[in-house]
């Protein structure tokens, strides 16, 4: 009954630690929203941002394990992670491309 109770709190922390990125998300997506009169609600992207969001703060909170960070940081990395998840993906996009495209070079010359 031990190890259940131990994987029962881990994947809540998890699961926690999603939400916390998905609420981000949401803060981002309804504040770009209001900041452009433009652009109009749309379920399909809120779930796009919420995936997003989601994932990128999974991957936050493995990294704040691993580095060991406590329980309130990893919290709140996370929910900023959610928050700039559109960003981060789209920054490490960019970044990756120009590795390849700089490997790539290097292999044809």
């Amino acid at each position: 009954m031990e190890e259940f109770e131990y994987y029962f709190k881990e994947i809540a922390s998890y699961i926690w630690m999603i939400t916390l990125g998905v609420m981000g998300g949401t803060v981002n997506y309804i504040s770009r929203i209001s900041r452009d009169e433009q652009l109009k609600f749309s379920f399909i992207e809120l779930l796009g941002e919420w995936f997003a969001s989601g994932f990128v703060a999974l991957m936050t909170a493995y990294a704040c394990l691993y580095l060991e960070f406590n329980f309130p940081l990893t919290a709140v990395l996370c929910g900023i992670s959610g928050h700039m998840a559109g960003r981060i993906v789209y920054m490490l996009d960019a970044h990756g491309q120009r590795i390849i495209e700089a490997a790539v070079k290097r292999v044809t010359k």
